[in-house]
């Protein structure tokens, strides 16, 4: 039996919520190490990803536009990044 040459991979969201903190959204993917030896990342929507009203991400340190302004919008496009998912067999 052959092995089986394809892992799946999990991609993070490096987008930040209302507070701060990650927002803990992920897609799987599959990939072939032999193929594609960088690491993955692509650039996809996350709905709990938040904006102020002038397109700028919450994250960065203008805390206080948030309040100031009072409009923030959620969902936006973000880098998703390659981590690896745990090994299943490993326990």
């Amino acid at each position: 039996m052959a092995k089986k040459s394809t892992i799946l991979v999990k991609l993070t969201s490096t987008g930040l919520n209302a507070k701060g903190n990650p927002t803990g959204t992920a897609y799987v993917k599959k990939r072939n190490p032999k193929k594609l030896t960088e690491k993955l990342s692509f650039k996809k929507f996350d709905p709990k990803a938040v904006t102020d009203a002038n397109g700028n991400n919450s994250s960065e340190d203008n805390s206080s536009s948030d309040s100031s302004n009072g409009k923030v919008k959620s969902g936006m496009h973000v880098l998703f990044v390659e981590k690896k998912m745990p090994n299943p067999k490993a326990n």
